[in-house]
């Protein structure tokens, strides 16, 4: 990326910041789809080609000629789009060869500034799409479809709302710059400070206590990030040379930053993006869909803090030093807590209240900002420049997702063209042969496969489209089906061979990364289970009485305790192979609801306790099986 300066970085920094100002205002008086996405296209399109050179040789200076073209060539398609669309949207088959012409270049600069920003894949993957929307005619079996002219294709995606304009880019150009820029402000008004406080004094004296501080604060900056790599790259600057400093190996503290990091964009009231877009497809509240998520994303962090905690007690990992915590009387103070509590409160309450979540994060931002200009010293210079450079930084965040949501909608809006959703559809269950476990266990494959070559909010907008059809045409909730492909989506950047999270996390470390993403795993294991609870057990999504919400949610407890005790081999003291099993089987009964399960799921565990407690873990497989 280059980090312009002088005259063009000024510029650049004026149009970013233009740009903000508009995401704000559409916030509260939102435009049409098309000239929402237009406009928001063409300011993500001319950064994109200002920011972000073509290769290696381009200069990092500033923008080359070819650049300057390519941002005039974007700013009037999309323009164009902008202010004529109201023709189009009453003769939507009407196109002239100047319409085609602009169509089909806007598709190319699309594709463009995919590659630029994200890289080939989701490129090469859109470009898939196209090629079987001309070439379908000629391809046989079920794969095979009449096939669409050029004309045709560049018509659908071009000048209707349901291809560049569609759903997922409505979206991400309406509902969520708002969060991306609170977001930003809040990390330089006080609330990451704040948070990090928090997370000290609350985690800091448990065993482990830097790796615990490591997961409380991504569960508590999960909550206005929404991102795993964001999130490793903020508080991991932080919490890794902090483990390292405490004697942790520079492998475990790179993964337990990576995986802790992992569960914020499924951690409410803001997560990940794909959340909102989950919103609109299935038509609930984006209030409704936190909710849902809360339960799970509890089990997620705890599942995470179990691995590291019996990790710490297997390896004596100390608490956190008494020089590092912040005093109490220091961190639960007005001045301390108000840059937080305040917006995020108003935040949720306006949620709460129905309103649209870009009306919500709207006033909490102006909250934020409002108590950061009122709060001593007073420096109305100063703190202008810092909220200038807090929307400048949202802009910038903004704009690497609109142009990698850009491409997606083109493969989105492909899928639905060609109808190959519902034939992928037809295949899942002809392979499963009507079994929703087996079809969950392909679904969960596909979506860590999807996730780990593409970012998470692609990865789940493609899997819902081509999966989640399948699962809920065997009779899952709809809802339920989709938080699972979400869920395995985010979990996949930690998952090897291709792991961003565990990337990021390694770098900051200095750590061999696939060492890192194999302790990442390990710590991680029982939230891998989470998706399986949930969907097997919808209480876990909030359905259902409060009594049995409640049993369902220790039940769900213990069992994730468990699966971290077996994977990680302690309990109250290092396991020999027989108390693992009997760990790792008593999670997977507890998995199922049902008093039978629940029943030898605590006894399985109840027996693994004796055997830690009175044999000293000497009874193992080895020793019950005869030599040969």
């Amino acid at each position: 990326m280059r980090q312009l300066t002088g005259k063009q970085g000024k510029i650049f920094r004026f149009i970013a910041l233009v740009w903000s100002i508009f995401m704000l205002y559409s916030a509260v008086y939102p435009a049409h789809p098309i000239p929402q996405g237009a406009i928001t296209g063409g300011f993500a399109m001319a950064l994109c080609f200002a920011l972000f050179p073509f290769g290696k040789k381009s200069p990092l200076s500033g923008p080359s000629p070819v650049d300057w073209v390519l941002m005039a060539l974007a700013v009037t398609a999309c323009g164009y789009m902008a202010i004529d669309y109201e023709f189009y949207l009453i003769n939507p088959a009407y196109s002239t060869p100047p319409t085609i012409l602009l169509g089909t270049i806007l598709l190319v600069l699309i594709f463009e500034v995919a590659r630029r920003t994200v890289g080939l894949i989701i490129p090469i993957m859109a470009a898939t799409f196209l090629l079987y929307a001309y070439l379908g005619e000629y391809l046989p079996g079920i794969l095979g479809h009449g096939g669409f002219s050029h004309t045709r294709i560049i018509e659908f995606l071009y000048l209707g709302t349901r291809g560049f304009w569609g759903t997922i880019t409505l979206i991400v150009s309406l509902v969520i710059p708002p969060f991306i820029i609170l977001g930003s402000v809040l990390l330089v008004t006080g609330g990451a400070r704040a948070l990090n406080d928090v997370a000290n004094l609350v985690a800091g004296r448990i065993m482990g206590g830097a790796a615990m501080v490591a997961v409380v604060s991504s569960a508590l900056f999960g909550t206005i990030s929404g991102s795993s790599i964001s999130n490793v790259a903020t508080t991991g600057s932080f919490t890794i040379p902090m483990m390292k400093n405490l004697g942790y190996r520079k492998e475990l503290a790179g993964a337990v930053e990576a995986a802790a990091s992992t569960g914020g964009q499924i951690m409410p009231p803001v997560m990940g993006a794909g959340a909102f877009i989950m919103s609109e497809i299935l038509g609930i509240p984006y209030i409704s869909i936190c909710l849902a998520a809360a339960i799970p994303a509890i089990l997620y962090f705890l599942g995470v803090g179990c691995g590291i905690y019996f990790e710490a007690r297997r390896t004596n990992l100390p608490k956190l030093p008494p020089e590092l915590m912040p005093k109490a009387r220091k961190v639960f103070t007005l001045a301390t807590l108000t840059p937080i509590v305040a917006p995020v409160g108003l935040l949720l309450y306006l949620l709460i209240a129905m309103f649209t979540p870009n009306y919500a994060a709207f006033w909490a931002i102006l909250a934020a900002i409002a108590l950061f200009f009122f709060s001593a010293p007073w420096d109305l210079k100063a703190r202008s420049l810092t909220i200038v450079n807090a929307f400048i930084t949202g802009a910038h965040s903004l704009l690497v997702l609109f142009c990698l949501v850009l491409c997606i909608q083109v493969v989105v809006s492909l899928i639905g063209l060609t109808g190959v959703g519902v034939k992928v559809t037809s295949l899942i269950i002809g392979l499963s042969k009507e079994n929703l476990f087996i079809a969950l266990i392909i679904t969960c494959i596909v979506s860590l496969i999807l996730g780990m070559g593409l970012p998470t909010t692609a990865a789940y907008v493609l899997g819902a489209a081509v999966l989640g059809g399948a699962v809920v045409g065997m009779g899952l909730d709809t809802l339920a089906a989709h938080l699972f492909i979400f869920y395995y989506a985010i979990i996949s950047v930690i998952t090897p061979p291709v792991c961003g999270a565990v990337y990021v996390a390694s770098g900051i470390a200095g750590s061999n990364w696939w060492k890192t993403a194999g302790i990442a795993v390990r710590l991680a294991a029982p939230a891998y289970l989470v998706p399986f609870i949930f969907v097997t057990n919808p209480a876990l999504l909030g359905q259902g009485s409060l009594s049995y919400i409640g049993l369902s949610v220790i039940t769900a407890i213990i069992g994730i305790c468990s699966l971290g005790a077996g994977m990680i081999g302690y309990f109250v003291k290092p396991t020999g192979i027989l108390e693992r099993f009997l760990f790792i089987g008593a999670a997977v009964l507890l998995i199922k609801p049902g008093l039978v399960t629940d029943l030898l799921g605590l006894s399985m565990i109840f027996i693994a306790w004796l055997i830690q407690k009175y044999i000293n873990g000497r009874v193992t497989i080895p020793i019950l099986l005869p030599k040969p």
